[in-house]
């Protein structure tokens, strides 16, 4: 974990002394702060998801995209689930069914957000990401969880906030 750590911790000093050298902010983080920031000029990179960065494109942005391919992305599925206690749990499993469904897993694939299938042989449209494509990050939700706070205050300090 902790040569893990150093290597965003470079990554991050690396793409803030890039945006800094140029006059720009470099901004980490969700839709509003990654893409938005890049899309008005406001910083030179952001870091947002691949769905967010297709959304933009397809409105017109010229964003670009980069995967990491040495430390490997975050894959983070849509997820559904079945709450304990649900007041129609039959109703929600034919939901649950029908999200779960190949069908919708192709429609979700070619949306306007680009999303991954999971299941080998669903169709990935021209443009889209497979994830034979995405080298996948081993990720141990235990571990993020713990070094949350770390990481936290890493990002702070490098990015001056």
């Amino acid at each position: 974990m902790k040569g893990r750590r150093g290597a965003l911790r470079r990554a991050l000093a690396v793409a803030g002394a890039l945006a800094a050298s140029l006059g720009q902010r470099f901004v980490g983080g969700v839709l509003e702060a990654g893409i938005d920031g890049a899309r008005s000029g406001e910083c030179l990179l952001g870091l947002t998801d691949t769905d967010d960065v297709e959304v933009s494109r397809r409105a017109g942005d010229r964003i670009s995209e980069t995967l990491l391919p040495e430390e490997g992305t975050l894959i983070l599925p849509n997820t559904v689930a079945l709450v304990a206690g649900a007041p129609h749990p039959r109703e929600a499993r034919l939901l649950i069914d029908h999200l779960l469904a190949p069908e919708r897993e192709e429609l979700l694939a070619a949306s306007s957000s680009r999303q991954i299938p999971l299941r080998p042989g669903v169709p990935v449209p021209p443009g889209g990401l497979s994830l034979a494509e995405v080298r996948s990050a081993p990720v141990s939700l235990e571990d993020a969880a713990a070094a949350l706070p770390d990481a936290l205050r890493i990002a702070r300090e490098i990015l001056g906030l």
